[in-house]
C-alpha cells in the first residue's frame, strides 16, 4: 500500500504511539525534519479515502486521528510481517531475544543470520551481549554443536523476561494501542477481548487497580496463554502467599473461562504464578493484623526519620497515612513474592518533585525492606501530595502606592493591583504624592507610584497610570519575581564555595575533595564525607544528565552552604551517566528554609535544558550568578 518501507514504518509508529515529535521521527530514520514532512503529506494523501489523517499538535508532535478506520490496514502490515523492522542494533537484539524465546527447538547459527539479517561475526557478538544479559535473569543460552542455540532457565524467569524487554507500553495507552513489537507476541490473543473480561471477573467497582497496573495484570495474562500454548508450563512452584479467599476464587472462575477459550491447560504452579502477579497490581486493603501493625510501625518510622533529620512533621496528615496503609499492603505483598514493579514515572518524579525524592529517600535509610530507586519514586509521590497540603500561604509583600492623579484613579489602582496580585501583594495605604512627602517612616516592601521618587529607601516601581496599566502590572511582576530571586540566590550561594574543575575527575574523589574543603573551613564535621558517598550508596543523586546533588544533612554542620562546581570535564555519576554542575549540599538540620525552596528551584532548572547548557559555560562565580538571574 505504502509506496516504500520509511512511509510504513511512519504510519506504524503513529498508529501505536498518541503523539511522536517530527525531530525525533526525522532523527530515527535518519533524514532531515523536511523529509518527514514531505513523507507526512504523501501518508495523508493515501490515507484521505479512508476518513484518515496525519496532524501535527504544537509542542507534542504528529498524532495519527481516526484510527479505527485504518485499523485492518494496520492488522495486515502485521500479518504480513514475521518480524518487526530492524532499523538499528537494539531491534536486531531483541529480534534475536524474541527468536530464541519463541523457539521450542534449538536455532542455527546460519537462521539466526537469515532472520536477522546480519553476518556471523555480527550475530556470534549478539549472541555474546545476550548471555550476559540474561545472566541477570539467570538464564543460559546454550549451544550444541551442529545444531543451534537454544535457552535454559526457569520459565517464571522466562516470562519476566518478555514482560520487562519485549513489551513495549505506553504508560498512557490503552490496552488497544500497544507497539507491533506486542501484536508480534500476541497475534494469537485479542487483547481488547481479554481486557473486557478481566473487567467482568474483576470488576473496577468492586476491585481496586489502577488503569496501569490493569494493564500490566492483562500482560503478564496474555503472556500466560501464549507460553501454555506452547506447552511452557512452570515446574517450580512459585511462593504462595495467600490474601483473600474472594480474590483467588474470582482468578478460578477467569482462568476457567479463558481454559476453554484458548484451549489450554493451567497447572497449579502457573495459576500461583497469575495469582502472584494479579496481587501485585491490586490496591489491597485488608491484611492480616500481623501485617497491619508492621505497616502502621513502618509508617511511623518513616514520619520519624523524616522530622528527626529535616523537621518535616507528618505525624498529623491522616490523608498521608491512609495512602501509605494502602500503598505498603500492596508493596509488602510484591516483596513477599519477589515481584519487581518498574516505576514508568521516575525520572520525571526525580525531576518535579526532587525535595519528595529526598525525603523519601532518607526515610527509607534504615528500613529493614529493599527499596529499589523505583519503590522511593512512588513513596516520594505520597510525601510530594502531603508537602502540597502542608504549604503554608506566601507572605506577602506590603506596598505604598501613591498617585498623584485623584481618588477616582488611586482607587481603579488599587483595584488593579489587588486584582492581579491578591495572593502576593497587601496593599497598606493609597496615598497622594504630597502625603508621602511629610511621613516620617514606611514598614513597606516597596513603593508603587505614578511620579519619581527620589532617595526611597525601599525599592520604588513607577509608571504612568493612566497610559500604561498592563506594562506596570509587568512591571510588578517582573519586581516580585527578581527580588525574591535575589534573595534566595544571596541567600544559598557564595563566591568562596565556587570552582571550576578542569582536571579529570571520579565522583569520589570530586565528593573528598569538596567535603574535604568544607572540613578544613570548619564547616563539617570529619564524617561528613562518608555521610554523602553513603548517600549515593542509596541511589546515585544525578538528576539530569547535566547534573547532580551529592548531599548530606547533619546536625554538627555549621552553616549550611551549597558547594558549586562546574566541571569543563564530564564526570563519571553511575554507570552510563555523567554530570557537569555540581552542587554539593551540606544543610543543618534546621535549614528547612534552604533546603525545600533549593530542590523546588532545582525542579524548575530540571525543565530547562537551554539553562542547564548556560550553567556549564560558566568561566567564573559572575557568570554563574548572572545565567542564573537571566
Amino acid at each position: 500500500m505504502f509506496v516504500n518501507n520509511r512511509l510504513t514504518k511512519i504510519f506504524q509508529i503513529l498508529y501505536e504511539e498518541n503523539y511522536y515529535p517530527n525531530d525525533k521521527m526525522a532523527t530515527y530514520f535518519n533524514v532531515s525534519t523536511r523529509t518527514i514532512r514531505n513523507d507526512i503529506n504523501d501518508l495523508n494523501s493515501i490515507l484521505e479515502k479512508y476518513k484518515c489523517e496525519i496532524i501535527l499538535k504544537r509542542n507534542k508532535g504528529y498524532q495519527l486521528i481516526n484510527k479505527k478506520n485504518v485499523q485492518d490496514i494496520y492488522q495486515d502490515l502485521l500479518s504480513k510481517s514475521t518480524n518487526v523492522q530492524l532499523d538499528n542494533t537494539k531491534d536486531r537484539i531483541l529480534q534475536l531475544l524474541y527468536i530464541l524465546i519463541s523457539s521450542n527447538r534449538a536455532i542455527s547459527l546460519e537462521q539466526i543470520c537469515q532472520q536477522i539479517f546480519v553476518g556471523r561475526t555480527t550475530a556470534l557478538n549478539y549472541l555474546k551481549y545476550l548471555r550476559t544479559f540474561l545472566s541477570e535473569y539467570q538464564i543460559k543460552i546454550i549451544t550444541k554443536p551442529n545444531i543451534g542455540y537454544f535457552i535454559s532457565g526457569k520459565e517464571t524467569a522466562i516470562r519476566q523476561v518478555i514482560f520487562d524487554h519485549l513489551i513495549q507500553m505506553n504508560i498512557n495507552n490503552d490496552i488497544s494501542e500497544i507497539s507491533l513489537t506486542d501484536n508480534r507476541f500476541f497475534k494469537d490473543i485479542d487483547l481488547f477481548e481479554l481486557y473486557q473480561i478481566v473487567n467482568k471477573y474483576f470488576s473496577p467497582s468492586k476491585y481496586r487497580m489502577d488503569d496501569f497496573n490493569r494493564k500490566n495484570f492483562i500482560i503478564y495474562l496474555a503472556i500466560t496463554i501464549i507460553r501454555l500454548k506452547n506447552n511452557n508450563y512452570i515446574t517450580e512452584p512459585p511462593i504462595s502467599f495467600m490474601i483473600d479467599e474472594s480474590i483467588y476464587q474470582s482468578l478460578e472462575e477467569l482462568l476457567q473461562y479463558l481454559k476453554k477459550l484458548y484451549q489450554i491447560s493451567v497447572e497449579d504452579n502457573d495459576k500461583v504464578w497469575v495469582y502472584n502477579n494479579l496481587l501485585s497490581s491490586l490496591q489491597l486493603s485488608q491484611n492480616s493484623n500481623q501485617q497491619s501493625d508492621y505497616i502502621f510501625e513502618l509508617i511511623d518510622q518513616i514520619f520519624n526519620k523524616v522530622q528527626q533529620v529535616t523537621g518535616e512533621n507528618f505525624y498529623n496528615d491522616a490523608i498521608l497515612r491512609k495512602d501509605l496503609f494502602v500503598h505498603f499492603s500492596s508493596y509488602i505483598t510484591m516483596k513477599n513474592l519477589a515481584t519487581y514493579r518498574p516505576n514508568p514515572l521516575l525520572d520525571k518524579i526525580k525531576q518535579n518533585f526532587s525535595y519528595a525524592f529526598e525525603l523519601a529517600t532518607l526515610a527509607v535509610e534504615d528500613c529493614s525492606l529493599n527499596f529499589t530507586e523505583d519503590d522511593i519514586g512512588y513513596l516520594a509521590l505520597h510525601l510530594a501530595s502531603a508537602l502540597e497540603r502542608k504549604t503554608p500561604i506566601t507572605t506577602k509583600k506590603k506596598v505604598l502606592i501613591i498617585c498623584t492623579q485623584g481618588i477616582s484613579t488611586s482607587r481603579l489602582i488599587e483595584i488593579f493591583i489587588r486584582k492581579h496580585f491578591s495572593d502576593k501583594i497587601e496593599i497598606i495605604d493609597v496615598i497622594s504624592f504630597t502625603a508621602y512627602q511629610l511621613t516620617n517612616s514606611l514598614d513597606v516592601d516597596f513603593i508603587v507610584s505614578s511620579t519619581p521618587i527620589k532617595d526611597s529607601i525601599v525599592p520604588v516601581i513607577q509608571f504612568d497610570f493612566l497610559d500604561e496599566l498592563n506594562s506596570g502590572m509587568k512591571k510588578i511582576q517582573n519586581f516580585l519575581i527578581t527580588s525574591q530571586r535575589e534573595t534566595f540566590f544571596d541567600k544559598i550561594f557564595n563566591e568562596k564555595f565556587f570552582k571550576i574543575n578542569q582536571s579529570p575527575l571520579t565522583r569520589e574523589k570530586l565528593i573528598t575533595s569538596l567535603c574535604n574543603e568544607l572540613l578544613a573551613q570548619g564547616i563539617v564535621p570529619k564524617d561528613f564525607k562518608e555521610k554523602v558517598l553513603k548517600r549515593e550508596e542509596i541511589v546515585p543523586t544525578d538528576v539530569s544528565e547535566l547534573i547532580a546533588i551529592p548531599h548530606a544533612i547533619d546536625a554538627n554542620v555549621s552553616e549550611s552552604i551549597i558547594y558549586v562546581c562546574i566541571s569543563e570535564i564530564p564526570i563519571s555519576w553511575r554507570e552510563k551517566a555523567t554530570v557537569k554542575i555540581i552542587f554539593l549540599l551540606a544543610m543543618c538540620e534546621n535549614d528547612k528554609d534552604i533546603i525545600q525552596p533549593f530542590f523546588e528551584w532545582l525542579s524548575e532548572i530540571l525543565e530547562d535544558n537551554k539553562k542547564q547548557q548556560q550553567i556549564t559555560k560558566s568561566n567564573n562565580y559572575l557568570e554563574f550568578i548572572t545565567n542564573l538571574k537571566k
